[in-house]
């Protein structure tokens, strides 16, 4: 079994939403409570963190090449150069006790964000779809954790996460209208590895699923419902994770630095790090929002 491998020391509260941009080989991910972006440049080694001010829950490049970033219950396009950036959407309607969590784009250049409980407890949660001109509307309600989303290649099928519920969820999707149908199971992370935190998806249409307080990301079929491989990863809560390289054939993996209830002193050594591991597959470039 292959593990993955230390890739960049962050530092990070809680790492989160790596995104690779396959032009500038930079890989972008979000520090949520160091309230930072971060750009690491993967050629030449070097990261440059643009901080935000908010909690900092997801952010993804848009067609224009800048940055859209997600902040507590607001969003912002940014210049990562010059961390300069404006808002241009709130969402008055928050309880004070939800917050923006995961989000991503699909392949029409929509904007997917969910929404959580801060405290983790209530069906408080909504799944948003925020369309080019930040018109938005809501997809679905009653989650806790909103959390990890993937597509497939073919654009018929979406996936979602609550992660509570520690199972992945399979939609059809309509990607002329943005609407999803037909929910049904297609993973269960087992008792005792954690829960599902973010996903992705690769090449063969197989789900990559990020094991919050498990130690690993899991590779699935959603068609068989089965855990085909697993990949232990050098730190104990793994947030997410997205492939990436030049071949798109590196998964990048972020990780949180709390909640280190059962992890050894290792594992907390590393808490917070970017770890990369090479599984053998290839994955999808991301999508950008239209704007």
């Amino acid at each position: 079994m292959i593990g993955a491998e230390l890739l960049f020391e962050a530092g990070d509260v809680v790492g989160e939403g790596p995104y690779w941009d396959s032009e500038k080989k930079i890989l972008h991910w979000v520090d949520i409570g160091g309230k930072r972006v971060h750009s690491y440049d993967t050629v030449k080694k070097i990261d440059k963190p643009i901080e935000t001010g908010d909690l900092t829950p997801a952010m993804t490049l848009t067609k224009s090449g800048r940055a859209l970033v997600v902040l507590k219950n607001t969003i912002k396009i940014m210049d990562l150069d010059t961390g300069s950036g404006q808002t241009v959407f709130k969402m008055e309607s928050l309880p004070d006790r939800v917050r923006f969590n995961d989000g991503k784009c699909d392949a029409a250049g929509r904007f997917w964000v969910g929404t959580m409980d801060i405290e983790e407890t209530e069906k408080l949660g909504c799944l948003y779809r925020i369309d080019p001109g930040f018109s938005c509307k809501k997809i679905l309600d009653g989650a806790v954790i909103a959390n990890g989303m993937a597509w497939s290649a073919d654009n018929r099928l979406m996936y979602f996460i609550d992660t509570p519920t520690r199972e992945v969820w399979e939609f059809d999707f309509d990607i002329t209208f943005g609407e999803i149908s037909n929910k049904r199971i297609v993973a269960v992370i087992p008792d005792g590895e954690g829960a599902p935190d973010g996903m992705t998806i690769d090449s063969e249409g197989m789900l990559w699923v990020a094991q919050f307080r498990g130690a690993k990301v899991s590779r699935w079929n959603p068609r068989t419902r089965e855990r085909i491989a697993e990949y232990p990863v050098p730190t104990y809560n793994i947030t997410c994770c997205t492939f990436g390289g030049c071949d798109m054939d590196e998964l990048f993996i972020t990780s949180a630095n709390v909640l280190m209830e059962g992890s050894t002193k290792d594992q907390q050594k590393l808490a917070g790090s970017l770890f990369k591991l090479k599984p053998g597959v290839k994955g999808l470039k991301p999508n950008r929002f239209d704007c």
